[in-house]
């Protein structure tokens, strides 16, 4: 997951990032006076998979600016040729989605800061992204307990076949999902390379000493 202040530094950290992952995350909502323009040097510097990400603030990213030049900047990057662009479900509706197979996938997300919903809930946002043309759905909710872990699994594993699901908790107490969720079949999980963006977030290195040690890994 890359996140730095200014364009520079986001680049030099995706280096980084790079050489650690095969996949990589752009947080660029993280850059001070993101503009559309920047898109393209992010994009030149991308040699992994990647998921470009811009959050506003409620959502629980940086972007400080109007809704409009943040979905324009959304547009800019499906256009761009990322591998996805994440999307959270209040705003998809309002996504002009290009055709056609170069353009980039979606993922579409919901995010729950303060806890895990009832697991029908939970199912009934799935139902909501299905209706959308996201290609992966993302679900990712702050655990302040076991059960609430129990809810998430739960979930990800009533997915159907031909759902691709990205399920994960926040919190001290959903580091277990970050570890295992992969494992039950979900489409990935996040690390960072240093500053995390998630609370509960573990490093690269965390993620891959644990599954060294769970033999997942050499």
């Amino acid at each position: 997951m890359v996140a730095e202040k200014n364009l520079k530094e986001f680049l030099s950290n995706l280096r980084i990032a790079q050489k650690q992952a095969d996949w990589v995350e752009l947080r660029a909502d993280y850059i001070k006076n993101l503009k559309p323009e920047h898109i393209s040097a992010i994009k030149r510097a991308v040699k992994k998979s990647s998921i470009f990400t811009c959050r506003k603030k409620s959502e629980g990213g940086k972007f400080p600016g109007a809704e409009k030049e943040r979905l324009a900047i959304l547009n800019t990057a499906l256009k761009s040729g990322f591998d996805f662009v994440d999307i959270e479900l209040p705003a998809i509706s309002k996504i002009k989605i290009p055709g056609g197979p170069n353009g980039s996938k979606i993922i579409c997300s919901y995010h729950d800061f303060k806890k895990t919903p009832a697991l029908p809930k939970l199912k009934d946002v799935v139902k909501k992204m299905g209706v959308s043309k996201a290609n992966i759905m993302k679900i990712v909710t702050m655990v302040n307990n076991e059960k609430d872990n129990q809810k998430l699994f739960e979930l990800l594993a009533s997915r159907k076949k031909n759902q691709e699901m990205i399920v994960l908790g926040m919190g001290e107490k959903g580091k277990i999902t970050r570890l295992l969720s992969p494992l039950w079949g979900g489409f990935l999980t996040f690390a960072s390379i240093g500053k995390t963006t998630a609370p509960g977030q573990l490093t690269v290195k965390e993620l891959k000493n644990v599954y060294r040690k769970m033999g997942i890994i050499k």
